[in-house]
């Protein structure tokens, strides 16, 4: 068995056992659903690729490169699995949103904290009031 095929095996292992879909995996690690898809069936999946999925799903170095009938992997269980991010109960105020606020807070949760400090340092230097070139002239 070559190392991409045992990557495949174990990512689809990864999903089956200790996620509820494909697409819990995808909304908790970030990763893109169709490069998911895609390394599941035939894309190039990569030494990179690996140790980023394994980083993202709180999986040990070289996890995925490791065969299903070793020692190793057989000392993983579901509790020593974090994934990357659990998504909080809503709060009352954020069960209706609509679509574009929507759009903006599911990438907010992907962001690296690095970057959500610097969007937030930015929104906060923004003017509380929209500036006129954003005013919208009902007078016609």
């Amino acid at each position: 068995m070559e190392i991409q095929d045992i990557r495949r095996a174990r990512l689809a292992q990864l999903i089956r056992d200790h996620y509820e879909s494909q697409a819990d995996f995808v909304f908790r690690t970030g990763i893109n659903q169709g490069e998911v898809s895609s390394l599941l069936k035939n894309k190039s999946f990569g030494e990179k690729k690996a140790r980023k999925i394994e980083v993202d799903s709180g999986l040990p170095n070289m996890w995925l490169d490791t065969p299903i009938q070793s020692p190793v992997t057989d000392a993983i269980t579901p509790a020593k699995i974090e994934p990357k991010f659990v998504p909080p109960a809503p709060s009352p105020e954020l069960q209706w949103v609509y679509p574009d606020e929507a759009k903006i807070l599911s990438n907010y949760r992907r962001m690296a904290s690095v970057e959500k400090q610097l969007l937030s340092e930015s929104a906060e230097a923004m003017p509380k009031k929209p500036s006129a070139r954003f005013a919208v002239d009902n007078s016609k």
